[in-house]
């Protein structure tokens, strides 16, 4: 905590004699409620790394692109829950959140190409259905948040972008009761994203068999993509902690699941394979479309139960996610898979996705 700065505790949320603090909202950000995020929590950490001050909501959103543009940083515009915000600074959201204390809720991680959002349809059947999972009625029918999901976007003015649609149970008290939550709330987030270096799309992850081991879909179904990301969360630290860049995680019969944020292909004799859904793993939109390119392309792919064994003696291996996109494995446990550089298969992919990713999707204008 910044010396010589006092909290207080008011109505649900926490204020600070801070005058810098004090410009702002004085709820939770709630950038810290997501999964994903890269700030530290709280405006304090966001002063100390030097975040500018919040833009004026009075100026127009290409006025705020431009200036992010001047000071090197991404556009960003956010869908409050029923206003829009152009600064993670008013990004506020209340501290009896449940989405904040309990992961109570659901959310999409979507991109925007070529100004278009990708896939966007699928990602909000997904969401729907996540919903549904967990008896979460979603304030808006599906269209209309459609629209508002288009109109976040066309804010930050960037054809290239990140969205994060969250769910929320909304505020409500400190039970897990979801019936003291009257509303639930909807946020959105529309950036830039960048999860690994540029170089390691070129030169590959070098990654570890994490000993967290994947939930149980009788337990919390990992089809259900909801704000509680702790077992992703826990095999992610595995690979910090190991001096590595990521993890892959088995489920509980030791089988092959997937990365702690991505689906995962392996190459064996020519053949793509990459496990089923019932071994516990998401069904990524990212992993749905490179199915769609092994059909209309002729490539043999299938999905198939493997163990670490087979990771070992793979040809090639490579992670997709909407976040990471396609990106190559040359390194499990100091073990060289293939020749240890990205393979002749993987940049047949990438190529064949990022054509894809220029001419689908919704348009943004």
């Amino acid at each position: 905590m910044t010396p010589g700065v006092g909290f207080t505790y008011h109505c649900g949320v926490i204020q600070s004699n801070c005058p810098v603090l004090q410009k702002g909202t004085t709820s939770m950000p709630m950038s810290d409620m997501t999964q994903g995020t890269t700030t530290r929590s709280g405006a304090a950490a966001s002063i100390s790394a030097g975040i500018p001050e919040p833009e004026s909501t009075e100026k127009a959103p290409v006025t705020v692109v431009q200036k992010k543009a001047k000071s090197g940083t991404s556009p960003v515009s956010i869908f409050l829950n029923g206003e829009y915000v152009d600064s993670r600074e008013k990004a506020m959201v209340p501290l009896f959140e449940h989405g904040l204390l309990y992961g109570d809720g659901v959310f999409e991680g979507i991109r925007a190409y070529n100004g278009r959002i990708f896939r966007m349809h699928d990602h909000m059947d997904r969401l729907y259905h996540s919903a549904r999972a967990i008896m979460l009625e979603i304030p808006y029918p599906k269209e209309e948040l459609g629209q508002i999901l288009l109109e976040t976007v066309r804010r930050t003015g960037l054809d290239e972008a990140y969205i994060r649609l969250i769910v929320s149970r909304g505020p409500g008290d400190l039970g897990i009761d979801p019936r003291k939550c009257p509303k639930p709330a909807v946020y959105i987030i529309a950036s830039g994203i960048a999860l690994y270096p540029k170089e390691k799309y070129t030169k590959g992850l070098r990654c570890t068999i994490a000993s967290t081991r994947r939930n149980r879909p009788d337990c919390l179904n990992p089809q259900i993509k909801t704000l509680n990301y702790l077992n992703n969360i826990m095999a992610k630290i595995e690979a910090i902690q190991s001096g590595v860049d990521e993890a892959i995680m088995l489920n509980e019969a030791g089988c092959v699941a997937e990365g702690a944020a991505d689906n995962i292909w392996v190459v064996q004799g020519g053949v793509l394979c990459t496990p089923p859904t019932h071994v516990g793993i998401l069904e990524g939109i990212t992993r749905q479309v490179l199915m769609e390119i092994c059909e209309a392309n002729k490539i043999a792919w299938r999905e198939k139960n493997m163990v670490v064994h087979d990771l070992i003696k793979a040809d090639e291996i490579f992670l997709c996610g909407t976040g990471a996109e396609l990106i190559p494995v040359v390194e499990i446990d100091g073990r060289v898979i293939g020749t240890g550089r990205p393979g002749p298969v993987f940049a047949r992919m990438l190529d064949l996705f990022r054509e894809r990713t220029r001419t689908d999707g919704v348009p943004i204008r």
